[in-house]
């Protein structure tokens, strides 16, 4: 990081004014040593320079308009006098991204006149950086005259001019011993009513010095390009093994856009400059456009789906609608939509830088410092569309994206460097976790043998009876001990639990059929179905075995495999010893209650009780033994009427146990009565 954070030393403390700063030179790539020069009232004086490469010319031109001019040399005072009499005006000779209309000028023609001074034999090599529109040099001097170079079919008519975007063309050559003029033909269209007729500063200097600068632009310009295309390269095969990531989708598109503006910026084009800038600058526009959706995707996690796609569509817009203002000429629109956007954009990596600082995302010094360069890169492109200034601003743009594309590659790499980590962590993990699946697979049998001692005790021990049922009601042959002692049998695997133990007991055909019904149904089948018919099985009951009876408390649970059930777990608990000792209590507490009524009854009324219902009584016995073989219904009803008697007597002295007793008894007979 320290390396980075030196280069953005330098090119924050770099003069911006300065043409020979670090700045500068990373804006249109000249890394050699140059000297600037001013062009004074269009008079460039070489006799003072000793630089041993070469010269940036700048400065004032002269221009006549409304004439195409041979080339013819002239004197310092004729040349004074030829300038008055052609009315020439002065012209900024600097570089600049497109011909930006001549205030006060209107004509679509004429010619640039420039005069150089020389006190030495030189020979010199001319390099015109940038080329507007069809151009023709020519040369001056005492001994001769000649054309330099010619630059696309012109004509004093520009639309019948022939039109390329070519920036650059070979370099001629001249060798001159004393003072020479350079005279420039330019024809172009008018712009809002003025002429857009412009030349580019000039580099002049030693032949090799001169090749070797264009080689170098060249070189740099070119290596910029295949940066981007690799880029693009990159993340379109990111994204094809990661359709979800649209992260990479959007950073594939931002290479792309990137490596089309520098396509059209080192590549000619058969269209006029103006032409070649608008589809800069919408390519551009939709460059930006996909750096803020690639943002977007980065903090999505913050807010939520119809924002994240509103907010899509809002930098689409922005960028759509700027394109338009450019294709229109809508000066206005463009220089509001670019405030937005720079504006948006500026906000976005601020939100995105907080947000990872915060949540200590990977690769945020990588994106901070790229965001940094990119800023310083658009500012002054951002100032230059606003306020239209004549400034060179195609570097710019492919500075700043190369310098965020570069940034973004590494907080990839940084993201997938922190993957490749935690994938050698997991590597190791799961590598230790296959030692101990293969330790455990070598114990296994002893592992599981062990198991089975254990729950083998455990069955063996327990003082309860453990079965399980599997299909068609069988019992498995794992059982519990103490089931033998319950059941008093020996032989209880592999039987029906329906033989063994449902047949014995004593409910109804229809509870042991039902029953029987669940324990088939349920296993093999969904827990539902089990969940469902569960209060059909009995929670107790009696079970008859070698004529003895036992109360058996009966707890049913099921195994699961997902949400089907395997088998039924059923634990028997004998609760003979309990059941007797709740009857005898029963016993005593009957004895007890009738005990407590007589005591609550005076000994008259209890003589008198007695002595009517103890006559009824004993006629009901002596009705029963003459027709013990047959009832009439005569002696039915007299049972009957004796019955209902006794019981009334019985209530009214609050003798319930008693009065509930010879109520059975009523309805017995009345049944009997109503069956005919």
């Amino acid at each position: 990081m320290r390396w980075l954070a030196t280069i953005l030393f330098l090119l924050c403390t770099s003069r911006l004014d300065a043409d020979t700063s670090v700045f500068q030179k990373l804006l249109v790539l000249r890394f050699a040593e140059e000297e600037v020069v001013p062009l004074q009232d269009g008079t460039l004086d070489l006799a003072k320079l000793s630089s041993k490469e070469f010269f940036h010319v700048q400065g004032e031109a002269y221009f006549i308009p409304g004439e195409f001019i041979d080339a013819v040399y002239k004197s310092q005072a004729e040349f004074e006098a030829f300038i008055q009499e052609k009315n020439a005006i002065k012209v900024p000779l600097r570089l600049k991204t497109f011909p930006f209309p001549i205030e006060g000028l209107n004509q679509t023609f004429g010619t640039f006149v420039i005069r150089v001074k020389n006190d030495k034999k030189r020979r010199l090599a001319i390099a015109v950086p940038r080329l507007y529109h069809p151009f023709e040099l020519s040369y001056a001097d005492a001994r001769e005259t000649h054309r330099l170079l010619v630059h696309e079919r012109l004509n004093k008519d520009p639309t019948r001019n022939r039109n390329s975007s070519n920036s650059t063309i070979p370099p001629p050559v001249i060798d001159t011993e004393g003072d020479f003029l350079l005279f420039g033909k330019a024809s172009a269209p008018l712009m809002d009513g003025q002429s857009t007729v412009n030349i580019s500063s000039l580099y002049l200097g030693e032949e090799a010095y001169i090749n070797r600068l264009g080689h170098t632009t060249r070189f740099y310009a070119t290596l910029i390009s295949g940066s981007f295309l690799t880029l693009f390269i990159f993340y379109f095969f990111i994204y094809s093994f990661r359709r979800r990531d649209l992260s990479s989708f959007y950073l594939a598109l931002f290479a792309f856009t990137s490596f089309l503006m520098s396509l059209l910026y080192v590549t000619s084009f058969d269209i006029t400059p103006q032409q070649l800038l608008d589809r800069f600058t919408m390519i551009n526009l939709f460059s930006i456009c996909a750096l803020q959706f690639y943002l977007f995707d980065k903090i999505s996690f913050t807010f939520s789906r119809r924002t994240h796609v509103t907010l899509m569509l809002l930098a689409f817009g922005v960028a759509a609608g700027a394109s338009l203002g450019v294709m229109t000429r809508t000066h206005l629109l463009i220089a509001i939509l670019f405030m937005i956007s720079f504006a948006s954009s500026s906000i976005l990596i601020f939100l995105t830088l907080y947000l990872g600082l915060k949540h200590r995302l990977s690769g945020i010094n990588f994106f901070l410092l790229g965001t940094t360069l990119n800023s310083i890169f658009q500012f002054p492109i951002m100032l230059s569309y606003i306020f239209r200034s004549n400034t060179e601003n195609g570097y710019n743009i492919l500075l700043a994206n190369f310098s965020m594309g570069l940034m973004l590659a590494l907080v990839n790499a940084k993201e997938f460097a922190v993957t490749y980590r935690r994938s050698l962590k997991q590597s190791r993990d799961l590598e230790l976790k296959n030692k101990e699946i293969t330790f455990f697979n070598k114990n296994l049998e002893k592992l599981v043998d062990n198991k089975t001692k254990e729950v083998r005790a455990l069955l063996d021990y327990i003082p309860q009876g453990v079965l399980s049922i599997t299909e068609d009601g069988i019992i498995s042959k794992d059982f519990s001990a103490h089931l033998t002692v319950i059941l008093e049998q020996n032989e209880i695997g592999l039987r029906s639990f329906k033989e063994l133990i449902l047949d014995r007991c004593e409910l109804s055909s229809d509870m042991k059929d039902q029953a029987w019904q669940t324990i088939t149904a349920s296993v093999g089948d969904y827990l539902f179905n089990f969940e469902v018919n569960a209060d059909k099985l009995p929670a107790e009951f009696c079970y008859d075995i070698h004529h003895k009876r036992k109360y058996l408390k009966a707890t049913w649970n099921i195994e699961l495999e997902g949400d089907v059930v395997v088998r039924l777990l059923v634990t028997l608990l004998d609760v003979t010893a309990e059941k007797v000792l709740e009857r005898e209590a029963e016993k005593q507490r009957k004895e007890l209650n009738l005990i407590q009524e007589l005591i609550n009854i005076s000994p008259s009324k209890i003589a008198q009780f007695f002595s009517t219902s103890l006559p009824l009584l004993k006629e009901n016995q002596r009705i029963l033994e003459q027709h013990e073989s047959s009832l009439n219904a005569s002696a039915i009803r007299m049972l009957f009427v004796n019955a209902h008697t006794v019981k009334g007597a019985a209530r009214t002295l609050q003798l319930k146990d008693l009065a509930r007793q010879i109520h059975d008894m009523e309805d017995h007979y009345a049944d009997i009565l109503k069956k005919g």
